[in-house]
C-alpha cells in the first residue's frame, strides 16, 4: 500500500541554514543570491520544490495507469494494445472495441474488494486524486454506480479510453 503523508512537512530554515552555508556554491539558481539566504526564500523555494516533484509523482502513476490499461495482462483476456494500434485509434473500429473493452475490464478489476499490490496502488490513486469520485454513476464496476448502466466512455470523437496516450515518450529526469 503506498503511504502518503496528509500534510506535508518541510525542513525548516534553521535545520536547512548549516547544509545551505556549507554548498553555497552548489545551490539552485532560485537560492543563490547575493547576499544570504532569507527564511522567506528558503519556504518559497522548498513549497515549489514540493508541488514540482509531487506533479513527477503523479505523472508517473498516470503514466503507470496507461500502461497498465495498454499492457497489463492479470485483468482481461484481451490482448494488449501495442503503438500500431494507437496510431490506428479511433480509426478503427477493432481497436476502438479492445480499448474500451480493456478499460471496462480494468474498472471491474478495480472495483474488486480484493486487490493485488498493484491494482490496490491505482485504485488509491485514482480516488486521491479524486478520478474515481468523477466517474460514479457513468462506469458500472465503480461501487456507487447505478447497475446495468453501459458505456463509461464518452464517444470515440470526444475521447476514449486511450485518448492522448502517445507512442513511445524519451525517459527524461
Amino acid at each position: 500500500t503506498v503511504c502518503r503523508a496528509q500534510t506535508p512537512e518541510f525542513v525548516s530554515f534553521a535545520s536547512a541554514q548549516p547544509a545551505l552555508a556549507a554548498m553555497r556554491d552548489s545551490l539552485p539558481p532560485e537560492l543563490r543570491t547575493g547576499g544570504p539566504i532569507t527564511p522567506a526564500a528558503w519556504d518559497k523555494w522548498v513549497r515549489k520544490r514540493d508541488r514540482e516533484i509531487r506533479a513527477r509523482l503523479e505523472e508517473g502513476e498516470e503514466l503507470t495507469l496507461t500502461n497498465l490499461l495498454r499492457l497489463g495482462v492479470t485483468y482481461t483476456k484481451e490482448a494488449r494494445i501495442n503503438y500500431q494500434d494507437l496510431d490506428r485509434y479511433q480509426r478503427s473500429g477493432p481497436v476502438n472495441s479492445r480499448a474500451e473493452n480493456r478499460a471496462n475490464d480494468l474498472i471491474r478489476a478495480l472495483a474488486a474488494p480484493r486487490l493485488g499490490e498493484g491494482l490496490l496502488e491505482m485504485r488509491e490513486f485514482l480516488e486521491n486524486s479524486g478520478r474515481a469520485e468523477k466517474n460514479r454513476g457513468i462506469h458500472p464496476g465503480l461501487p456507487g454506480s447505478p447497475a446495468g448502466q453501459c458505456g463509461p466512455y464518452p464517444p470515440t470523437s470526444q475521447g476514449g479510453p486511450l485518448a492522448g496516450i502517445q507512442g513511445p515518450r524519451p525517459f527524461h529526469r
